[in-house]
């Protein structure tokens, strides 16, 4: 086992023990995705009740992760791997040559989350969480969402 491998066995295992998804986070979050050039788009998060991830920027980007989650006074500290479309010739397509990550905090009412590509920032999202419905089903939620893959 290569130690690249060994450490993210490490990571994850450490991360899953402080794991919680807390309905703090769960629902929907809107806001804006800033990339590298300073270009910004329209952001949608949404967290279900089982702590999966959705996101769909208003430029066609969407991604699916698993997310973990670790509560502390005031934020929930988010990670997750996942699948993309980013750079696909089909937008609804996954890429699945591109090693997506999210990671950032979340707070009551707001948060931050970064988009990284092979460990290179993508977008920096900022982010609010919907007060009229702070605890949603995904059906009420509307677009197209890839599944991820196994």
């Amino acid at each position: 086992m290569s130690i690249n491998k060994f450490f993210t066995i490490i990571v994850f295992s450490i991360m899953l023990l402080g794991c919680n998804v807390g309905s703090r986070v769960q629902g929907v979050w809107y806001g804006v995705a800033t990339d590298t050039q300073g270009s910004s788009t329209e952001a949608v998060m949404f967290i279900n009740e089982k702590g999966e991830i959705f996101i769909s920027l208003r430029n066609g980007v969407s991604l699916t992760a698993d997310g973990y989650y670790q509560n502390e006074n005031e934020v929930t500290n988010l990670y997750g791997r996942g699948v993309s479309n980013f750079q696909s010739l089909d937008l609804v397509n996954i890429n699945k040559e591109v090693n997506i990550e999210l990671t950032g905090q979340l707070g009551a009412q707001e948060g931050s989350v970064e988009l990284l590509v092979d460990k290179e920032k993508l977008y920096a999202l900022s982010l609010s969480s919907s007060s009229e419905e702070p605890i949603a089903e995904q059906k009420q939620f509307t677009g197209t969402w890839p599944m991820p893959v196994s």
